[in-house]
């Protein structure tokens, strides 16, 4: 069902186009219990140059696992758009043996 969802949301709509990037993260002083998280920087500066077009973001002062914060020049040279998220929740669920399904509650 999550599969046939998916495929009716993201491909057989017009979908916006981005690279994404993972990276490794510790949990505190232990090395050896790392997880994968998205790149929350990276990945945000992408959606944002594939919605409003690569010179899109001017400016990350902020960019934690739980708060991003940019800075968006519009490209038809519009007011500056501030975007502050601040992610207040977390679940993942697994759907498989090589599959998840995972989602943020962001503000």
């Amino acid at each position: 069902a999550f599969d046939s969802a998916t495929q009716k949301e993201v491909v057989e709509k017009d979908s916006l186009q981005y690279r994404a990037r993972f990276i490794t993260q510790s949990r505190g002083d232990d090395a050896s219990t790392s997880y994968i998280a998205a790149d929350r920087e990276f990945n945000a500066k992408e959606i944002a140059k594939a919605a409003m077009g690569g010179y899109s973001v001017l400016d990350v002062p902020i960019a934690t696992p739980n708060r991003f914060s940019c800075i968006l020049g519009p490209p038809d040279g519009s007011n500056l758009i501030c975007v502050d998220i601040i992610t207040i929740g977390r679940k993942s669920e697994p759907l498989s043996d090589n599959k998840f399904a995972c989602s943020e509650v962001v503000r």
